[in-house]
């Protein structure tokens, strides 16, 4: 059985500099970033910000790839098919 992810859209709180979380609409955690250093660079910060960006972006990007792998399926001269297709498998385990 595959499992389904936390609905999204997912939305980040940046708690303090080296605290962000990211959660569902219902305010569900998804995610906590938290720095172990308490003072923390600019490049680490910058990174961190990335990072939530990211985590916050995956529900949009699992949909978008799992429409392009549907609207391409069978085509087997699309290269990037076969590596889009184990991504979407890696996203979504089953029990």
């Amino acid at each position: 059985m595959r499992v389904e992810h936390t609905p999204g859209p997912w939305n980040v709180w940046y708690c303090s500099p080296t605290h962000v979380i990211i959660q569902s609409p219902d305010r569900r955690t998804v995610a906590r970033l938290i720095h172990k250093n308490f003072d923390p660079s600019p490049l680490d910060l910058a990174e961190t910000a990335a990072n939530a960006a990211l985590i916050k972006a995956a529900p949009s990007l699992l949909r978008v790839l799992c429409e392009a792998v549907t609207a391409h399926a069978g085509d087997g001269s699309i290269p990037w098919l076969p590596r889009a297709h184990a991504a979407i498998v890696e996203a979504t385990p089953e029990v």
